[in-house]
């Protein structure tokens, strides 16, 4: 560990409080931090809920047992470095060595790596172009920073900022907390502030925990996102009764929450990706085939379809039927200008909108131009705009089987005991 940039990055003021809460919260053995661990996953499985434990190499080889014990428990365990070592601080190909050498040290314990999220998330593009194709199926290491209620500063508030300085979140308000694909990887976002950041940076109670989270899930169910809560098992015995509080409110929610593992979501989305709409020309109007799984969802609105569909939401009708005549023109899609920014074909398709060019001759119910563009310039106020519109459109949605939204609980499981802390000032 380059110990000087450590310090530097967490001042004294951030170490004494965290060196505080440590040995409160670990002993010398792993005892205390595995009871509570056991003790919180087996409260989750009441929900049908199995946590992504993110885990270094060094820290698994130390606990092997307890960590098979998990795994075998229905836990998904994912890749956390070799050594919990902030990889900004290191050149790209020192990082992606060290992620190297923990995706075989899993291999030789018999876990599987399907994932991985850098300690402090502390990904860069460059770590991630450098890594082998294949290596990895998605990271998990990008951050968007949700709206939280403030605090007056106080001694917590330094560990508040130095966490927030190292996730370097991107705000909600412009960012969608979607997945995308990135260097043959799948990138499933997290969303902050974090466990560590309410509790003992703002100093919330567990009812505001609970109720941060409550407001987080309601906000990703209305949006059809993705509420990634990342939380450190540190905590998981102070945690757990807002995790029971957010899981019953997402059983009861209109519309459907899936509960899943990050590699679940991975799956998903690269199935999601190849989704697409073929249209065949017939008389006057098209014949739209739309290829997809089972579990893919279509969505429609504004005109009428005589398959088999049901009300989804207020605007929304799902169809099961996987191909749909449409009488005349305009389509029900959604058309392109060739001049708008790269990151709106994007964008759209993350979202599930089937979208046209003027090249393929056919005119749709929605025409996305540089000015609307320029008007609404981010992800998020796009879509809003698109949904504003009093325009027929069919399109697919982020989630499979009809589900609006989805959660997963992520956990940081950086140690399971201070020498386990310790072993991070060892020579890489």
């Amino acid at each position: 560990m380059k110990l000087q940039a450590w310090y530097e990055k967490r001042g004294f003021r951030f170490v004494v409080e965290r060196a505080k809460r440590l040995s409160q919260r670990y002993g010398v053995y792993p005892a205390k931090a595995t009871a509570r661990i056991r003790h919180c996953v087996s409260e989750l499985q009441k929900f049908d809920c199995r946590p992504t434990f993110f885990v270094p190499a060094i820290v698994v080889r130390r606990n092997l047992r307890f960590i098979r014990e998990l795994n075998e428990r229905g836990c998904e365990i994912g890749v956390h470095g070799y050594q919990h070592l902030d990889l900004k601080s290191y050149t790209a190909g020192e990082a992606s060595a060290q992620l190297l050498r923990a995706a075989t040290s899993f291999e030789k314990f018999g876990l599987e790596v399907n994932g991985f999220r850098c300690p402090y998330l502390s990904v860069t593009d460059e770590l991630l172009a450098e890594l082998p194709h294949g290596t990895f199926k998605y990271s998990s290491n990008k951050a968007v920073e949700w709206p939280y209620k403030n605090r007056p500063a106080d001694d917590g508030r330094v560990v508040f900022e130095t966490i927030q300085e190292f996730y370097q979140g991107v705000p909600a308000e412009s960012h969608m907390s979607l997945p995308w694909k990135q260097d043959g990887m799948v990138e499933i976002p997290v969303s902050v502030p974090d466990d560590l950041q309410l509790h003992d940076g703002l100093g919330y109670s567990l009812e505001e925990i609970a109720g941060a989270w409550s407001d987080l899930l309601g906000r990703t169910h209305q949006r059809g996102e993705l509420f990634n809560l990342m939380f450190h098992p540190e905590l998981a015995n102070l945690v757990e009764a807002p995790f029971i509080t957010t899981l019953r409110e997402a059983r009861n929610m209109e519309g459907g929450v899936w509960v899943a593992q990050l590699r679940d979501i991975s799956e998903w989305w690269l199935e999601k990706d190849a989704y697409k709409i073929e249209i065949e020309r017939q008389g006057d109007g098209f014949v739209l085939n739309f290829i997809c799984g089972p579990r893919g969802t279509v969505l429609y609105r504004g005109f009428e379809i005589p398959q088999l569909s049901t009300s989804w939401d207020a605007t929304y009708r799902r169809l099961y039927a996987r191909h749909v005549t449409i009488e005349g023109r305009p389509l029900p899609l959604i058309q392109v200008a060739p001049d708008v920014p790269g990151w709106v074909s994007a964008c759209l398709k993350q979202l599930g909108y089937i979208t046209l060019t003027p090249e393929d001759g056919i005119d749709c119910s929605i025409h996305i131009e540089p000015a609307m563009v320029e008007q609404h310039n981010n992800p998020v106020a796009l879509r809003a705009a698109i949904e504003s519109l009093d325009a027929p459109l069919i399109r697919f949605w982020p989630w499979p089987d009809g589900q609006r939204s989805a959660l997963c609980l992520t956990g940081d499981l950086d140690a399971l005991s201070l020498a386990d802390y310790a072993t991070r000032l060892l020579p890489t």
